[in-house]
Order: structure tokens, then C-alpha cells, then sequence
């Protein structure tokens, strides 16, 4: 494979990854708050990332 192709394969299952432990979330109960703190996340900020797991406070530098 390509280097290219193979950076697309990592963000692709990167994301799926995300999906799949927002998924959990769900079942367990516990999307929509921060994996830190357990605050409530903003509409907005679910909106723009669905997968977020953090806070504001909390989100990873990046």
C-alpha cells in the first residue's frame, strides 16, 4: 500500500474506532457526558463530533 492509502486506512478505522465506543455509550448510558467529569456535553459540540467523549474543560489539546 501506499503512504497515502495507508494514512486513510488509520483515519478510517481511527473514526470507526470512535463510532464503535460512542455506540457503547449509548448501551451503557453515559453518552453525552464527559468521560472526565461527567458533565453534560453541549448539543453544539455533539453536533459538530458525535464521538466527543470530553468536556470542553476536559477535550484534548490537539
Amino acid at each position: 500500500m501506499a503512504g497515502a492509502d495507508l494514512l486513510a486506512l488509520s483515519v478510517v478505522e481511527r473514526e470507526m474506532d470512535d463510532v464503535a465506543r460512542a455506540l457503547e455509550r449509548l448501551d451503557d448510558g453515559t453518552y453525552g457526558t464527559c468521560a472526565a467529569c461527567g458533565a453534560m456535553l453541549a448539543d453544539e459540540q455533539l453536533g459538530g463530533s458525535p464521538a466527543a467523549r470530553f468536556c470542553v474543560a476536559h477535550a484534548p489539546a490537539g
